[in-house]
């Protein structure tokens, strides 16, 4: 679902994830929609602000994209104050018109090996209030784009 959903992005893609490691399927993908004229925003767990969980940023996954692509964290200075709170959300959003919603991290066991569940929404209001919800984020600087 994640390969063909970046496959047939033409405009703009949106990837939600914790962790991110041995996907070179995946960063092929995301280099093909980059040659189609997608802008591609990215929203991955930082080893510094993963409270010891990950022990690399989730975005070293995708260097070989380089600055084709745009990379956003949730600092720990915009979370909540007194309490562990991590990253935990799964998504990508294509267009704006379709969006899946995993429990699957972009792992290389989570897409290919792992008992996973998600839930794909074709049209309908769903993947356009995603996609404006982490835009809404982003304006706010509650994610910040790093690199």
């Amino acid at each position: 679902v994640v390969l063909d959903l970046i496959a047939h992005a033409s405009e703009q893609l949106l990837i939600v994830s914790f962790a991110a490691y041995k996907v070179p399927d995946l960063v092929r993908a995301i280099g093909e929609a980059v040659g189609r004229g997608a802008s591609v925003r990215m929203v991955l767990e930082a080893a510094e602000e993963s409270s010891g969980a990950l022990t690399h940023d989730a975005s070293k996954a995708f260097a070989a994209l380089g600055g084709a692509v745009e990379f956003y964290v949730w600092p720990l200075e915009c979370r909540p104050a007194g309490v562990p709170a991590t990253l935990r959300a799964k998504a990508l959003v294509a267009d704006a018109r379709a969006a899946f919603i995993s429990s699957a991290n972009l792992t290389g066991s989570a897409l290919d090996h792992n008992l996973e569940l998600g839930i794909l929404v074709r049209g309908g209001p769903v993947p356009r209030r995603l996609a404006d919800h982490f835009s809404s984020l982003i304006g706010a600087g509650t994610l910040r784009r790093v690199g």
